[in-house]
């Protein structure tokens, strides 16, 4: 797990506990004040994750990947640079120059300085961190929609495949499938909370924020993994654009929680069997698993083993067992992903609990880069 994964998770618990504490359902004047931080909390929280996500994959791009961009078609070369120059703060004020928690102007400038050095071929520098900071105090959809054009990567078609793989045939009880609806939801409320006096969070549906913040930080995540194992599999420094394909995200496991909370269903998706709704095909293998075999499995984590050595099983306790890593891998121990087709080693992990929500994620083999 990342340090940005781990933050994002740390977060979406707390955001958890705030909707569920029973004082926030008794005071109402209370629940007017918290709902108004949790949903500027819960967009801020997204905001850190795609900045930071990002900044974990520059690390490894600019570190590992053969590209250089001296080599890049000329447009790309031009965009590169306007989109840094872009970050630069109008006015050098204390604000911009120095202040803990946003980008120091000196850093800024180092990173345009890298750039215009890589294009003119004088050193290796392939993508900035700065390419998903906002332009402004808040991160605009229609700025990540640009912002991975300019990485070679179409946001609205890689978005909405992964999205329709992820959640074909599922009722989801009116919350949204659609990753890019997810994170205008949360933007439109995170800006109703801050500026509308007249915001009412009692009207608003709590159990969409953890899902619209884990849905976006999901397909976020897997895109740009994918991303960086293209680029990092290019075999010569010669190539003039990146490379993205969407083939990453047909190899997949859904683990899902089912409704009684008696056992764990494990589905293995390959190329041409890797929606959702075909988890019932013969061409994806199926595992079941009984909380009963959990229980008594010598390999059980004694984190794990702890919880649910009590008889009370409930959705919530379930919930924090299936984000500790460690019950992850025992998971993964006990259904090795063992395929005649597709890949067993580069895929991608997705815990569901049982109304279809997203629990958690991993990345196995080359995606967890």
């Amino acid at each position: 797990m990342t340090s940005a994964h781990r933050e994002l998770l740390d977060a979406v618990r707390g955001v958890r506990s705030a909707i569920g504490n029973r004082n926030l359902q008794e005071d109402e004047a209370l629940k007017k004040v918290v709902a108004r931080g949790i949903y500027i909390g819960a967009f801020n929280f997204l905001e850190g994750y795609i900045q930071a996500r990002w900044s974990e994959a520059c690390s490894v791009l600019n570190s590992l990947s053969p590209l250089c961009l001296d080599k890049f078609d000329t447009g790309v070369q031009e965009n590169m640079i306007r989109s840094q120059i872009s970050h630069l703060p109008k006015k050098l004020s204390p604000d911009k120059v120095g202040r803990t928690g946003g980008p120091v102007f000196a850093e800024v400038c180092e990173r345009l300085h890298l750039l215009l050095d890589s294009i003119s071929g004088k050193r290796h520098f392939t993508v900035s961190s700065d390419l998903f900071r906002p332009l402004g105090s808040n991160v605009q959809a229609d700025e990540l929609i640009s912002t991975f054009k300019l990485i070679g990567i179409n946001a609205k078609d890689a978005f909405g495949k992964l999205a329709r793989q992820l959640f074909a045939g599922v009722d989801l009880g009116g919350r949204t499938a659609r990753p890019l609806d997810a994170f205008d939801e949360l933007s439109r409320m995170r800006h109703q909370a801050a500026h509308d006096p007249s915001f009412d969070g009692q009207t608003v549906l709590f159990s969409k924020v953890e899902h619209n913040i884990l849905l976006y930080a999901l397909c976020f995540d897997i895109i740009i993994s994918s991303f960086v194992t293209e680029n990092l599999a290019v075999g010569s420094s010669s190539a003039s654009c990146f490379r993205f394909r969407e083939n990453s995200f047909c190899n997949w496991r859904a683990v899902c929680l089912d409704g009684d909370l008696s056992c764990v269903h494990v589905y293995d998706f390959v190329p041409g069997y890797f929606s959702f709704d075909e988890r019932f095909s013969s061409f994806v293998n199926e595992s079941c698993i009984t909380f009963e075999d959990v229980k008594s499995s010598e390999l059980l984590p004694l984190s794990s083993r702890a919880l649910l050595k009590n008889d009370d099983i409930n959705s919530d306790l379930l919930v924090g067992i299936f984000r500790d890593s460690a019950f992850q891998k025992f998971i993964a121990s006990l259904c090795p992903r063992e395929l005649h087709h597709g890949d067993e080693m580069n895929y991608f992990s997705v815990f569901y609990d049982p109304s279809y929500g997203i629990i958690d994620w991993t990345l196995n083999g080359d995606l967890a880069f």
